[in-house]
Parts: structure tokens; sequence; C-alpha cells
């Protein structure tokens, strides 16, 4: 809500003006006098001024060179050329009628808020383009690094129905997010090994160092809890203040995994890229401690969906893709072969209405998930898992969840009578052979409340 001084000596004046923009909505304070409107501007965050005394305005002008100034008349100016040298933002003759001063009030708010974003914008860019090089220049391997994490950053806001402000700052936030990087020495920035502990614990004061960098620049000041706050873990292990869970503001976990997508998928003076897999087994191994799970469930729902892709420029968004509304019902697919566990999430998916089906390769990532306290609308259990039998995921599965259909995907006609699947908790069996896809949709489809 915009904050309105009122300066005006005569208090009926005061008083009518006061009412006047109070019921218009604004918030509204008071001088009596000149010189009490200028300590009150050193004071209060004041959005716009009213005034009855043309003098004000110059040493208003001298204290806030940008703030706004309707004038309020009891006749029109004799001189208009005279206000408009002092940059008066409108002029309202008495009487106050038909709604005027509070029409002018809005007039030179809106004024003001557009030559506020043009000048951010006009200084913005230049000053963005100068820390990222700044950040880039001392390490070739972060070429377009900051650029791909806002990217990423800026999408997952959008499919987390962020708003068009909030997504701005955590575009800005994802291009910024590193730039304490420019206090490290080059002997550890660049070092191609391992770090030592002094080394990690040297490396692991850049976000402070930006926060510092950032804390004199007034229209930075909304990215600098992304800044200070991208290596929080979720688990409270992260650092500079261990902050855990939603005590880390949402931008910057958000930003927090963009960053380790996009450095996964990148080409480091220490490592290789990784490949899809290997960055989705990542994702999923710090879901719920690394990182925040709703987050990591976005982004892997972008890669499943091929929104997101991984080459050898790193990663690449597609552009002009949305998602529909948010899934109403989950199947949790184990299944140790991923093409066959790909083929059926695609199938699924695409014939079952806002259906989405998370896979898990291992007893390691489905244990996980489960025991995360997600509701599964049904599982598919497939074969033998290569670190555990489905018995002992079954007895997890239906300890935690006891009433959660279990569909066991069979290679053998054998398995599909109830000697086989009942003692080992499945609900149902499909056998995996000719129309299998279709079978499979069908069951899932029947199980899916109504």
């Amino acid at each position: 809500m915009n904050q309105i001084l009122v300066s005006d000596r005569d208090p009926a004046s005061r008083e009518l003006e006061c009412l006047l923009l109070s019921g218009a909505g604004f918030e509204v304070c008071t001088a009596e006098t000149p010189e009490r409107a200028l300590e009150l501007l050193a004071e209060v965050d004041v959005d716009l001024v009213v005034s009855g005394e043309p003098e004000l305005l110059e040493p208003v002008r001298r204290q806030r060179p940008s703030l706004p100034v309707v004038l309020v008349a009891d006749a029109p100016p004799a001189d208009p050329a005279a206000l408009l040298a002092l940059a008066a933002d409108g002029c309202v003759v008495r009487p106050l009628t038909d709604g005027r001063l509070e029409a002018s009030v809005e007039r030179a708010l809106s004024r003001s808020f557009r030559s506020a974003v043009e000048l951010r914008e006009r200084m913005l860019t230049p000053t963005l383009a100068a820390l990222g090089n700044a950040i880039e220049a001392r390490d070739a391997s972060l070429h377009g690094h900051c650029e791909r994490v806002a990217a990423l950053a800026a999408r997952l806001g959008v499919e987390l129905e962020l708003d068009s402000d909030e997504v701005e700052t955590l575009r800005l936030g994802a291009v910024l997010h590193d730039i304490g990087k420019v206090g490290i020495p080059e002997r550890i920035l660049l070092k191609p090994g391992a770090f030592v502990s002094e080394e990690l614990i040297y490396m692991r004061t850049h976000p402070l160092i930006g926060d510092r960098v950032l804390e004199r620049l007034e229209f930075l000041q909304s990215v600098r809890p992304i800044v200070r706050h991208h290596h929080e873990a979720w688990d409270g292990s992260g650092y500079p203040d261990g902050l855990a869970g939603e005590q880390t503001p949402l931008e910057a976990r958000i930003v927090g995994v963009a960053d380790a997508v996009e450095a996964m998928s990148a080409a480091r003076t220490y490592r290789r890229p990784l490949d899809r897999e290997a960055i989705v087994d990542q994702l999923l191994s710090g879901r719920g401690t690394q990182w925040d799970p709703t987050i990591v469930d976005v982004a892997l729902a972008l890669i499943e969906a091929g929104d997101l892709e991984f080459g050898a420029e790193g990663l690449r968004l597609l552009a002009g893709r949305r998602h529909g509304p948010t899934p109403r019902f989950s199947v949790l697919l184990i299944d140790e072969d991923s093409e066959e566990a790909t083929l059926a999430k695609r199938t699924l998916e695409r014939e079952i209405d806002q259906l989405s089906v998370s896979h898990a390769a291992d007893l390691a990532t489905a244990m996980k998930l489960c025991g995360e306290g997600r509701s599964w609308s049904a599982v598919l259990l497939g074969n033998e898992l290569p670190d555990a039998n489905r018995r002992v995921l079954l007895e997890a599965l239906r300890a935690a969840a006891p009433l959660t259909p279990v569909v066991l995907l069979a290679g053998d006609p054998s398995e599909a009578n109830g000697v086989y699947s009942f003692p080992v908790g499945a609900s149902e069996t499909v056998i995996q052979r000719d129309a299998f896809l279709s079978e499979l949709t069908d069951r899932v489809r029947s199980l899916l409340p109504a």
C-alpha cells in the first residue's frame, strides 16, 4: 500500500485531504509545516507528497529527487512554467470534488512507478552484465553457467506457480548467485582436484562475500537472500547459516536445485559432465536431504517430460512447453528395466488424465520414495530388483501404506495366480506379453478413485 505524506498549514484542508486519500485506500501521514514534512521524509518511507505549499517543492527535490509531489491550490497557478521547472507531478484546484485529488495522485504514482522500472532496467542490464562477466571471466569452465542456472530457476519458478515479480527476482538472484566468488583466490577457485579442509572452508565463504557485495545496491536487495542461502540444505547440513527446510527462502531453494543440476550437466576442471541417468540418480539421492523434495520433483518432471535435456553444451530447456494442471493421481513404478519403465510411464501418463508416474530402479530409491509420507494411488512392481527381492519391498510398503493397491508386473504367467502374488502383498498381476501396456493402462485406471 502506498504511503502518502500530506503537508498543509491549514488544518481543515489537511484533514479533508487525509480523509479523501484514506478513503481511496492510501496510508497517510501528515505534517503541519514544510519543515516537519522534510523531517518525515527522512524518517518515513513515503511514496508521494501532497502539499498546499509550492515552496516545499524545491527542498523536496533536493532531499528526494525522484519523489512525486502533487500540489493543491485555491486557484490555477499564475505561472505554470514555474511549477514545471520545479517538476511538480500535478496540481489540483479546490474544491476537491469528483475524485480529482485521488485521480491526480494515482496518475503521479503510476508515472513514478514506470519511471522507476525504466531506470531500474537501464541500470540493471549493464550492471548484471558486468557482474556476470566478473564471475565467469575467472573460470572458463563456468562460461554460461549463470545464464543456464537463471533459465532453469525461472522455469522451476513458473512450474511452482510463482508470480511474475517473484520469477523475475528468482532470475536475477540466479544470475548473481555466485558473485561472491570474485573474492575467492584463484589458487582455490581454479584448483583441478578436491579441496583440502582449509580450502573448502574458504570456498564456502562465497555466499557471505556475495551478500556483502550486494549490501549497498538498493535495487538488488530482494536477491540478497538468494545469493546468501543458495547452498543451504533441506536437512540443515548446508552453509553458511545451517538453515533447514522452509527456513531457507523458497527462491534460494529453487536456485540451489537449478545450480546443482547445471553443475552436474556441465564439464568442470575437476570432472566430466554427468549423463541424464546419473543426474536423475543424484537428484533422487539428495531429495529430502540436500534439496527441497517438491522442487526436485518438479525438476524430475521436466526431465521425464523431455522439457529439460542434457547434451555436449550442458542443459537445455525446450521453449514454449507448458504443463497442464497438477496431477490428481500418483503412481510409483518400481522396475530395474529403465527402458520398459520409461515406455510404461509415457503410456500411462498419455492415456490417463492427471496421472503422474514416478520411477524407481532399485530398492534404495523405492524405499526412499515410500518412506517420505507421500500418498500413492497405486504401486506397480516389476521383476526382481538389483539390490533386493520384491518381498522385502512389499513388506515395507504394506507397513507404510497398507491400503495402497499393488500390481505385480510378471514376466512368467505362472506368477499370475494368487499362490504367488497374494503372499507377497500384491493385489493383482499383469503379465508382460502382447498388449501388456493396454492391459496395464486399463488395470491402473480401474484402481484410481472416480
